[in-house]
């Protein structure tokens, strides 16, 4: 389910899906929208427990390491992760 949110957001992204607006107001939209699914795919429990570090992780070195960055930059954030999710079932 987090490949699919992290996909889906980064599709979303890069086809304008939060408007044509500043890109830093689109990029913060799809970070506040990750957060939200990932929240949503993991209850309250040990799964969310044992994903939270690696979530928050990722969340801090997006921000510190794609602050700069363009939209583009992001998007191939959000696809990469995808694909990593994938192929650690």
């Amino acid at each position: 389910m987090l490949a699919a949110n992290y996909e889906g957001v980064g599709s979303k992204l890069a086809a304008g899906g939060y408007g044509a607006g500043v890109e830093s107001s689109q990029i913060e939209a799809a970070l506040a929208e990750i957060t939200s699914k990932n929240r949503e795919a993991l209850p309250e429990g040990p799964a969310r427990t044992a994903w939270v570090p690696w979530l928050t992780a990722w969340a801090t070195r997006a921000q510190s390491e794609l602050q700069k960055q363009g939209k583009q930059a992001h998007v191939d954030a959000f696809i990469n992760t995808a694909v990593g999710l994938k192929q650690i079932k």
